[in-house]
């Protein structure tokens, strides 16, 4: 049964592949503003849905899998994608030496059967020099991130704890959901 990740983010599609799963990438084009007070946890597994419903429409006989990610800060804010310079520095300010917890909902959906989840992590950020946030706004990680910052990247160093799945962070809690794919093909292949 073919796979379909419906999602456009390499970061996803690094993790799935390394995990050993052959797919196809799907890029939905749905409208992904975050909402200013909604549950995070209620929002990206509702998103991760209809991602899996608008790759459905395209691949009804796959296995489709769809994710979305949202960052809360310490100050209880949701941070998407930074629309700006601007916005990423504010962000990126506002981490050092606080926390915040990376939420990713997942939708896994073949034929009539659907499987949804929430996966979550928790960051705690030392103190980051102000050098460092220039160094990393400049080298321009915070575009098409959600919450502008890829811990892979410059801000490594500076993550003094990490509790939950580092792929989580990155947009996949794939030892989460690789499991859920084998299970699915598995049993559309009995079928």
């Amino acid at each position: 049964m073919q796979l379909i990740l419906a999602s456009a983010s390499v970061h996803r599609a690094r993790i799935l592949k390394r995990a050993g799963f052959s797919f196809r990438v799907y890029k939905t084009n749905l409208n992904e503003d975050r909402p200013d007070r909604s549950d995070p946890y209620h929002f990206v597994s509702r998103l991760a849905t209809q991602k899996a419903n608008a790759a459905r429409h395209v691949f009804p006989h796959a296995l489709i899998l769809a994710a979305d990610t949202m960052v809360v800060n310490a100050q209880g804010q949701l941070l998407g994608k930074p629309r700006s310079r601007n916005q990423a520095a504010v962000f990126l300010r506002d981490r050092s030496a606080s926390s915040e917890e990376v939420i990713t909902g997942y939708c896994l959906r073949c034929a009539d059967q659907l499987v949804t989840g929430c996966a979550s992590s928790h960051i705690h950020y030392a103190q980051i020099p102000p050098a460092v946030q220039e160094a990393i706004l400049g080298a321009d990680e915070w575009r098409g991130v959600c919450g502008g910052l890829k811990i892979e990247g410059a801000i490594a160093p500076y993550i003094k704890e990490l509790r939950g799945e580092r792929n989580n962070v990155m947009g996949l809690p794939v030892r989460e959901i690789a499991p859920l794919i084998r299970q699915l093909q598995q049993d559309q292949a009995l079928n």
